[in-house]
């Protein structure tokens, strides 16, 4: 048997109604993580869970007026970032839904593998930069946290390299300071 038919074995098992999770937080990566989400979901009728987790840990270094600014811009970015996401699935006809978590104490890993459990998802997708060194494929330690802990399958989607390799959902603008990498 072949790594396709193996392939295709285990998709004939797969619920075509069940969901996606799929974490975004505006790298190249992620959005490479979604647009291959999307063609899946497509393929199988799936719907499709969106995450972006905000860790305001890296503000409180800052004044109380700073720390509420900054928060406000990393939630209104996490927001537009979804909701941009969230329309790009419903042009394509998928069922979406999205969630934005704010984390302190957690890192982003417990926050993606807690919310595919309470969400009911059958697969985590999440994009990675897919870095070689040495022949080992190199994770992102939330990546790698994540598919430590999760029960759920995860289904990592390496980025291309080139700029242009991943749709950018985030535009041209510059993004506030870096969030939790998903």
């Amino acid at each position: 048997m072949t790594d396709d038919s193996a392939l295709a074995l285990n998709m004939k098992e797969f619920d075509m109604h069940e969901s996606i999770l799929v974490p975004i937080d505006g790298s190249q990566a992620a959005d490479a993580g979604l647009a291959f989400a999307m063609d899946l979901a497509t393929a199988l009728k799936s719907r499709l869970v969106l995450l972006h987790v905000v860790d305001v840990e890296p503000l409180f270094l800052q004044s109380a007026g700073d720390f509420k600014e900054h928060r406000d811009s990393l939630r209104e970015y996490g927001n537009e970032l979804l909701a941009k996401a969230a329309v790009a699935a419903q042009d394509r006809g998928l069922a979406v839904s999205y969630a934005l978590h704010e984390t302190v104490e957690s890192n982003a890993a417990s926050i993606i593998v807690a919310e595919a459990i309470s969400r009911g998802c059958c697969l985590i997708v999440l994009g990675t930069h897919g870095r070689r060194q040495l022949s080992k494929l190199l994770l992102g330690r939330d990546a790698e946290l994540v598919l430590r802990d999760s029960a759920v399958p995860v289904l990592f989607v390496r980025a291309k390299r080139s700029l242009d390799a991943a749709p950018q959902l985030h535009g041209s603008s510059s993004r506030p300071m870096r969030d939790a990498h998903a």
